[in-house]
């Protein structure tokens, strides 16, 4: 357990980080996250996303 709430960690900041600087849409980001890393799966794209509406909430609104 706690190794997936690291990776959701990790995850959601680079995530935010990313929409941030470069403004890009959350799905192409996850998109991009799944096509770098095979194991990454559904499971951590939903504990992703929850920890990104928990940590930055203005995140999720960012248009592409």
């Amino acid at each position: 357990m706690y190794m997936l709430e690291a990776q959701t960690s990790w995850t959601a900041a680079w995530i935010a980080g990313c929409l941030e600087k470069r403004r890009l849409s959350l799905t192409l980001i996850l998109q991009s996250l799944q096509e770098r890393d095979e194991d990454w799966s559904s499971e951590y794209a939903d504990e992703t996303l929850a920890s990104i509406e928990r940590f930055a909430p203005e995140a999720m609104t960012a248009s592409d």
